[in-house]
C-alpha cells in the first residue's frame, strides 16, 4: 500500500508534466450490494463458470486491512512528514456501516471495526484535511442501494437499479458490461451575467439562464460531432481498447462506455446572481435564498428537457474548474457592459483588482463557486449547512460542502460525531474538512516519538493499537 501511494504521488505524466489527479473510493467493509456478487480477479469473473465461484463477502478481512493500511500510510506522510495529496481518499459513508457486524467482529477480534476505521479517516482529516466524504445516506443518493463515484473535486456520477436497465448485468459483469462513469465536457455558466441582463425581473432571469444553457448545448453538440469522427477513425485507443478474454481469447466489450458519458453544465456565482437581483446575498435574506432555489430548479428542469431534445444526458454541477470564478469576475470587470454591476457584487480585494485591471488577469477577485454561501459570510457552520444542503439534490452532477478548520487540529472524535450527524440529518452528499497548513522551508517533519504508532487520538483500550 505504501508503494501504491508513493507511485500515485510521483506520476507526473499529466498535461504539462503535472501530477495525475487520482482518487480511490474506500469503504470500511464490503457493501451489502456486492457481498453476494462474483468477484473479478486475474481477468476472470469467478462465477462458477469461467472460474470457481468466489464472492466479495469472502474478502471482508482484506477490505478492512487495506482500508487501515492506506490510512496509516497517509497519516505518516512522506519522508519529510508532508501530506500526500494523491490519490485523494474518497471515504464512503454508507448505511451498511452505521451498525457493526457483531458476528464477524467476534470471529475476527484481530481486525478493526467500522467505527475504528472511520475514526482513522477523521484523524487524517484533522491532521492534513486529506479525505473527502461521499455521503450515501440520503434517499436521493441511493441510500446504499446504488453505485456512487465522486471524481475530481466534486464530479458526481451514480447509478441505481430503477434508472439503469443494465444495472444487474453490470454488477455481474455479464458479457463484459461494467460501470463506466464520466463526463465528455464541462461548460460553465456565468450566472451573475444572467442577473445583469434581467434587470430585477424573475422571469427574465430564468430566460437568461436558459439562453446560456442553450449555448452550452451548442458546444456539446460540436464536441459530440468531433468525437464521433475520432471514434470512427480509431483515434481514441486507450478508452476504446477491448481487452481479450483470458479464457476464450476473444475481444471483450469496449473498456469505456462512451455512450454512457454525460455532458455537464457547471454553475458559478449563484450567490452574486441573487445579490445583484435582490440586493441581498444567500445568507442575508430568505427571499434571496428562495430565488436561488427557484433558479436552480428551473435550470434542472430545463436540463432534462434539453437532454430529451438532443439525445444526450445533461447534468448540473458546481463547476469543478475552481479558477473559473476568478476568470468570470475578471472578464466582467474588463467588459464595459458589465463592469459597474460586477463591481457591486464581486468578492475579494476589489481595490487591488481594479488597480491592476488591464495589466494582468490574475487579479484577487472572484465570484462564489456553485451554489455556495460566500466564503467570507460571518455565519455559524450550522447556518451554512442549513442554507447549502438543499441544493445537493438539485445539482445532480456534483456539489461539495467545505468545512474550514483553519490551522487548528481538532479532536477526530468530535469531527466524526459532527460528520455522522451531518450525514444522517442533511442532504449534503459530499463534504471535506479543509485545513490551513503552515510549512517551514527548513523543517517539514512533525515530531512524533514513534512514527509507526497510530495517533494517541485512538484510546489505548481499542484494537487499533499497532
Amino acid at each position: 500500500m505504501q508503494m501504491f501511494v508513493y507511485e500515485m504521488t510521483q506520476m507526473m505524466v499529466a498535461r504539462g508534466g503535472q501530477l495525475v489527479f487520482s482518487s480511490v473510493q474506500l469503504s470500511p467493509g464490503v457493501p451489502t450490494l456486492w457481498k453476494d456478487k462474483p468477484c473479478v480477479y486475474k481477468g476472470k469473473v469467478w462465477d462458477g463458470t469461467s472460474a470457481p465461484l468466489r464472492v466479495y463477502r469472502e474478502f471482508e478481512r482484506e477490505v478492512r486491512l487495506l482500508f487501515k493500511a492506506i490510512m496509516e500510510v497517509m497519516l505518516e506522510g512522506d519522508y519529510w512528514g508532508k501530506p500526500f495529496s494523491f490519490p485523494k481518499p474518497e471515504i464512503s459513508i454508507e448505511p451498511d456501516f452505521m451498525e457493526e457486524d457483531e458476528e464477524f467482529n467476534r470471529e475476527h477480534p484481530d481486525l478493526p471495526m467500522y467505527r475504528d476505521l472511520y475514526l482513522l479517516t477523521f484523524e487524517l482529516a484533522s491532521k492534513f484535511g486529506t479525505p473527502y466524504y461521499d455521503n450515501q445516506m440520503p434517499e436521493y443518493r441511493g441510500a446504499g442501494k446504488g453505485i456512487s463515484c465522486y471524481q475530481c473535486c466534486a464530479y458526481q456520477f451514480s447509478a441505481v437499479a430503477d434508472q439503469d436497465t443494465q444495472f444487474d448485468d453490470k454488477l455481474y459483469f455479464r458479457d463484459g458490461l461494467h460501470f463506466s462513469m464520466g463526463s465528455w465536457q464541462v461548460v460553465s455558466l456565468n450566472c451573475p451575467r444572467a442577473a445583469y441582463g434581467a434587470e430585477g425581473d424573475d422571469e427574465r432571469l430564468f430566460a437568461e439562464l436558459r439562453a446560456l444553457m442553450d449555448v452550452c448545448v451548442e458546444v456539446f453538440r460540436i464536441k459530440r460531432r468531433w468525437l464521433e469522427i475520432i471514434r470512427a477513425n480509431g483515434r481514441m485507443p486507450f478508452a476504446m481498447q477491448r481487452p481479450k478474454d483470458p479464457v476464450t481469447a476473444e475481444r471483450g466489450s469496449v473498456a469505456v462506455d462512451l455512450d454512457g458519458l454525460v455532458y455537464t453544465i457547471g454553475v458559478v456565482g449563484v450567490n452574486e446572481m441573487v445579490q445583484h437581483h435582490t440586493g441581498h446575498q444567500l445568507h442575508e435574506n430568505h427571499e434571496a435564498w428562495v430565488l436561488a432555489i427557484r433558479a436552480m430548479t428551473e435550470m434542472e428542469l430545463y436540463a432534462r428537457e434539453l437532454s430529451r431534445r438532443n439525445g444526450m444526458t445533461i447534468a448540473l454541477a458546481r463547476t469543478p474548474a475552481e479558477t473559473t470564478g476568478q476568470r468570470f469576475a475578471v472578464a466582467d470587470l474588463l467588459t464595459r457592459e458589465y463592469r459597474n454591476a460586477a463591481r457591486t457584487v464581486i468578492k475579494g480585494d476589489l481595490a487591488a483588482g481594479l488597480e491592476r485591471l488591464g495589466s494582468s488577469r490574475d487579479l484577487p477577485v472572484y465570484y462564489t463557486n456553485g451554489t455556495h454561501v460566500a466564503p467570507g459570510a460571518t455565519i455559524p457552520l450550522a447556518r451554512r449547512i442549513e442554507l447549502e444542503h438543499v441544493f445537493f439534490p438539485i445539482v445532480d452532477g456534483g456539489n461539495i460542502f467545505h468545512i474550514w478548520l483553519g490551522e487548528k487540529r481538532p479532536d477526530p472524535r468530535g469531527l466524526m460525531e459532527m460528520a455522522m450527524n451531518l450525514c444522517r440529518t442533511t442532504q449534503i452528499g459530499y463534504f471535506s474538512f479543509t485545513r490551513d497548513l503552515t510549512v517551514s522551508l527548513r523543517q517539514f517533519r512533525e515530531y512524533r516519538p514513534d512514527t509507526k504508532k497510530i495517533s494517541d487520538w485512538v484510546s489505548h483500550g481499542t484494537r487499533m493499537q499497532a
